[in-house]
């Protein structure tokens, strides 16, 4: 998810704060490596935080580790 507007950091917490999808792991993927921005997005919720450009194969690794954990959950 992108968060290049405050609606994607309302979108991840309303993700997980509903019973019905809060265990969805979110990643959110933004231009911009600001302070505010990565905070807003943990308090949010979001399970992890990559500045684009991002490396593929470390995204999927994050990807991949999100999932692990969900079905461990």
């Amino acid at each position: 998810m992108s968060t290049n507007s405050a609606n994607s950091i309302d979108l991840c917490h309303k993700i997980k704060n509903d019973k019905a999808t809060k265990g969805i792991p979110v990643i959110m993927l933004t231009a911009k490596g600001e302070t505010e921005i990565l905070t807003k997005a943990h308090r949010a919720g979001a399970n992890d935080y990559r500045v684009k450009p991002f490396n593929l194969p470390v995204m999927i690794n994050k990807i991949t580790t999100n999932l692990r954990q969900k079905s461990c959950a």
